[in-house]
């Protein structure tokens, strides 16, 4: 997968979707897979895999970024959900990202530890 763009969640996101894993400040990054255009991971929490370029899943707990393995166990268990379903909150995150729309297929979403992963003093302003 290659990587697209990485931002923070925004609070207007967590305010509409309230999403249980994620919240306010939390880093996360758009991957996109490279040969399907319109398949998607959102990443969420400032891991390691966040300044990957290229990314590739071995296991949820194991990635190779930009060749070299990387584990996730550190952080907590990482939990993966597969969408086969079109997802409001995922078009925004990647909108708000990566600046444009884009017309998913196929996303997944990826977390690690949260409460190890972000600060939670940062409180960014509405968009």
């Amino acid at each position: 997968m290659k990587f697209i763009c990485s931002a923070f969640y925004p609070r207007l996101a967590k305010i509409l979707f309230d999403d249980g894993r994620a919240m306010t400040g939390l880093r996360y990054a758009v991957y996109r897979k490279v040969l399907q255009k319109d398949h998607f991971l959102i990443t969420h929490g400032s891991s390691a895999i966040i300044g990957c370029n290229m990314l590739q899943l071995v296991t949820e707990e194991e990635y190779l970024c930009d060749k070299h393995k990387i584990f996730l166990r550190e952080y907590g268990k990482p939990a993966i959900y597969c969408l086969d379903h079109l997802m409001r909150l995922s078009d925004d995150l990647i909108a708000h990202c990566a600046g444009r729309n884009v017309k998913p297929t196929q996303i997944a979403m990826h977390y690690v530890n949260p409460k190890q992963l972000y600060d939670s003093a940062y409180i960014p302003p509405l968009h």
